[in-house]
């Protein structure tokens, strides 16, 4: 049963992130020509979040053995309910996007630390935990980074009530605040391939 998880596991996955991608074309493609700047450095930072997302559960997906649960069904379907709420706000509601956006910057934690005490339990993975534990924290630390600087922006966007109809520094502030979270998704994507490299390589050392 645990041995059949990946196949089923990216099945549905793929399928959700292609029904998120293809709502993110849509609304970009309807209304490009009235996207101010700050808009689409919204939707370029929502592109870079859902190709993180898939390639966050792949890694996790092909990395450890186990029997899947209810908790599972909810992390695909949480996680793909949570994009679609952000791709459509992204270019209605810039406070309401970036509450959405720290909400889900604590989701790569909760969902490696669930996986994580799954793998625990099957005593096929005893050999991948031992290589990616010391890796691992790095990706619980950043995604705890990730959410205080995604808070602190939400928290300064909502004081100022910034909108996407703002000019001026108003609306220069939120296209900075817009800029920062797409570092902060371009630096998880650096992060989970340094991961992934890693772990692979240290695989292929100890099997040889």
């Amino acid at each position: 049963m645990a041995a059949r998880f990946p196949d089923i596991g990216l099945t549905l996955s793929s399928i959700i992130q292609a029904v998120t991608l293809g709502v993110w074309a849509s609304v970009v493609a309807s209304q490009y020509s009235r996207l101010t700047l700050t808009q689409w450095l919204v939707a370029i930072a929502m592109f870079v979040f859902i190709v993180n997302v898939w390639h966050h559960i792949l890694i996790e997906v092909l990395s450890y053995e186990y029997v899947p649960g209810f908790v599972d069904t909810l992390l695909f379907f949480g996680t793909g309910g949570i994009e679609l709420f952000m791709v459509y706000t992204m270019s209605l509601n810039f406070v309401v996007w970036l509450a959405g956006m720290t909400i889900s910057s604590g989701a790569p934690l909760v969902a490696v630390l669930i996986v994580r005490n799954k793998a625990i339990r099957e005593g096929v993975n005893a050999e991948i935990l031992a290589v990616t534990e010391p890796l691992l924290n790095w990706r619980l630390g950043y995604s705890g980074f990730a959410v205080i600087v995604s808070g602190i922006c939400l928290f300064f966007a909502a004081l100022d009530k910034l909108n996407y109809s703002d000019s001026g520094v108003r609306a220069a502030v939120s296209a900075v605040i817009a800029g920062a979270i797409i570092v902060l998704f371009a630096g998880y994507s650096l992060l989970l391939t340094l991961y992934w490299r890693s772990t692979v390589r240290a695989l292929r050392t100890a099997a040889q």
